[in-house]
């Protein structure tokens, strides 16, 4: 709440969302909207066997310098074999290791402008 991302984006209902996506429980779907529903999942990335599909990943590990066993293939093909045709996993990291290893796992990579304070962001597409 202290970096005021939902001031940023400037949309009404941006604080209402914003505040209730940080409530939610852990490891429990929850309705953001009648279209949307989020699951934020605690656990240890390297343990966590998927259940089911998604369509879409925020992938928000620290950066691939703290923590390298995040950001390589076996961990990015585990997310491309959970996610259904077309589905998207976005990360703020936008380095060239990270592009490389999304495409070679089979993502469609395309670099976009970041948010606030970041040049440029990785959204990557299941193909």
């Amino acid at each position: 709440s202290q970096l005021n991302y939902a001031d940023l984006i400037q949309h009404p209902l941006s604080r209402t969302l914003f505040n209730s996506i940080h409530n939610f429980k852990w490891n429990e779907e929850s309705l953001v909207h009648p279209y949307f529903k989020l699951t934020k999942t605690k656990c240890d990335y390297h343990e966590w066997e998927p259940s089911k599909t998604y369509n879409l990943v925020y992938f928000d590990a620290f950066g691939p310098r703290a923590q390298p066993e995040m950001w390589n293939e076996k961990g990015f093909l585990k997310l491309y074999s959970c996610m259904e045709k077309g589905g998207i996993l976005v990360t703020y990291s936008s380095k060239g290791d990270v592009r490389r290893a999304l495409e070679k796992v089979g993502f469609r990579v395309d670099k976009l402008p970041g948010p606030y304070r970041r040049r440029e962001m990785i959204r990557a597409i299941k193909i």
